[in-house]
């Protein structure tokens, strides 16, 4: 068994310990009021974050739908200007070959268009000012049928338009 002398020195190195634990729980009593501010501003910067993280969603959707309509709006204004390109060159260029993914593009093709242009006019008048074409059944209000079968084919077909003009 103990003596009193044993039990009095545990007891006294109890007390220390217990006036350790004080002391420690004391200041991690005072850090927990130090921190209790930071805790509160953490939750208050969550909510913040949670409310930016919405507010990006929403500037991601409008800058895709921005995206979306400037590439419309560049598609219009290509047709645009290959409407306009085609007007200013009716009659002179194919059509078809008039394209691009810019208007520079547009621009350009242009210039293949109309020499492909002037080939197929060129072949055609180049073949056709050989052959003869009947005159066929002329009318009252028509160019004689001599005057007409010395005419080219394209001459024909141009006094033909010209008849019909004066006939309306």
């Amino acid at each position: 068994m103990e003596t009193i002398e044993e039990a009095r020195m545990k007891l006294a190195e109890l007390e220390g310990q217990v006036t350790t634990l004080v002391t420690e729980r004391d200041a991690a009593n005072v850090r927990l009021a130090e921190l209790e501010p930071t805790v509160t501003q953490a939750h208050a910067l969550g909510g913040r974050v949670a409310e930016l993280e919405a507010a990006l969603g929403e500037s991601r959707t409008a800058v895709e739908g921005a995206a979306t309509a400037i590439g419309e709006a560049k598609a219009g204004e290509l047709a645009a200007v290959r409407r306009a390109l085609l007007a200013e060159h009716a009659g002179t260029v194919v059509p078809e070959l008039v394209a691009g993914d810019t208007a520079e593009a547009l621009e350009a093709s242009v210039t293949t268009a109309r020499e492909a242009f002037d080939r197929a006019a060129e072949a055609t008048r180049a073949s056709t000012t050989t052959q003869q074409v009947p005159a066929g059944a002329g009318s009252a209000r028509s160019a004689s049928a001599a005057a007409v079968e010395s005419l080219t084919p394209l001459g024909k077909i141009t006094a033909g338009l010209a008849e019909q003009g004066r006939a309306r």
